[in-house]
């Protein structure tokens, strides 16, 4: 993937901090450096990869008027994802379906940034394709992302139990559809062992 439209590279004399030039500057670094993992977070929650490009273009594009958020930012990276799975349930927001509040989900301990790993590369991937946008986005943060409830709360601007409820039910609909295909395959948990670029639909 590309660098984003607004993220050119600038040259020339340096430019003094906070100018517009020095801003892309800061941009153009962030992008060169987690441009592909974001990518990969927007292919998990689109399942497309011309949409998951789209939808990073479109979320640098908004935040370059106030990259000092990002910048001053305790995980600029997580703001940046947080924004990711926004704007993607904000894009589909006609097509989500009401949550009920039902079931619990289990703490887990968050696992590190890694937006390369999977649950199953040969099952799940297509699955998680169709979960709402908000169960969907919830269980990418939480099982691609190592994110706590409280996190995800957060990013989905909800209470931690609707954050739960979201990611059990999320669960509930990818065990119920692996059940009904009748798939012996186990879900893969190692955070060591990346998707490729075939699962990825790439």
């Amino acid at each position: 993937m590309g660098n984003p439209r607004m993220a050119g590279a600038t040259g020339g004399a340096t430019s003094p901090p906070g100018s517009a030039t020095a801003r892309d500057g800061l941009v153009a670094a962030f992008v060169t450096e987690h441009a592909a993992s974001l990518f990969r977070t927007a292919l998990l929650l689109t399942g497309d990869r011309h949409r998951a490009e789209d939808l990073v273009q479109d979320v640098l594009t908004m935040l370059l008027p106030k990259w000092h958020r990002v910048a001053e930012a305790e995980r600029p990276v997580a703001y940046v994802r947080r924004s990711l799975a926004n704007q993607f349930i904000s894009a589909n927001r006609r097509r989500d379906t009401q949550v009920l509040l039902l079931g619990e989900v289990p703490e887990v301990d968050p696992m590190p940034d890694h937006a390369d790993a999977v649950a199953s590369s040969v099952t799940l991937w297509p699955m998680l394709r169709e979960l709402p946008p908000r169960q969907r986005a919830a269980v990418v943060l939480r099982y691609f992302h190592g994110w706590t409830d409280v996190e995800i709360a957060a990013a989905l601007d909800c209470r931690r139990g609707t954050a739960r409820s979201l990611i059990s039910r999320g669960l509930e609909a990818l065990r119920s559809t692996l059940t009904t295909d009748g798939s012996d395959a186990e879900p893969r948990t190692d955070p060591a062992v990346p998707l490729t670029d075939q699962e990825f639909g790439r």
